[in-house]
């Protein structure tokens, strides 16, 4: 199992980045270990949300809190970290995929021992499709209000 940290700026960016792996595991795009929030300040580090999938659920198994918190013990306070833990090339196929969507935005690590070892400068990123790119800023003017579609559910 391969353990891997995403950086975020701050817990609704954490919780977004969370929710969008649980939504891609739901709809089958992907399989993980476990997913865990880690947000790291002067007087520790608090780790939440752990999310275990399928073997893991039965048998216990998942990030271990007593690691991320070496590893975040290490970090800037107010330092906010998504943690995923599964096989080696499905994490980082998940680190790759949050690297592509932010235009290299999010910084992506490798847990090794208790160090975290940057990967956002990694290469290889690989073409979105259609709905993927729809997570992407719209730089056609497509969604500017006045184009946005005006129904009786609006409220003035």
């Amino acid at each position: 199992m391969k353990l891997i940290a995403i950086e975020t700026e701050g817990q609704p960016q954490a919780e977004f980045t969370v929710g969008a792996l649980e939504d891609a595991r739901a709809a089958g795009r992907v399989s993980y270990e476990d997913v865990a929030v880690a947000h790291h300040t002067s007087s520790g580090t608090e780790v939440t949300g752990h999310s275990k999938g399928g073997v893991s659920r039965m048998f216990g198994h998942g990030i271990d809190n007593g690691r991320v918190e070496r590893v975040c013990a290490k970090l800037p306070d107010d330092s906010w970290y998504v943690f995923v833990q599964g096989e080696e090339g499905i994490v980082e196929e998940v680190a790759l995929r949050a690297r592509t969507i932010t235009g290299g935005g999010m910084r992506t690590f490798d847990v090794e021992g208790d160090e975290l070892k940057e990967t956002t400068g990694q290469a290889a990123t690989y073409a979105l499709d259609d709905t993927e790119s729809a997570l992407l800023e719209d730089t056609s003017g497509a969604f500017k209000e006045s184009n946005l579609p005006k129904g009786r559910m609006s409220r003035p």
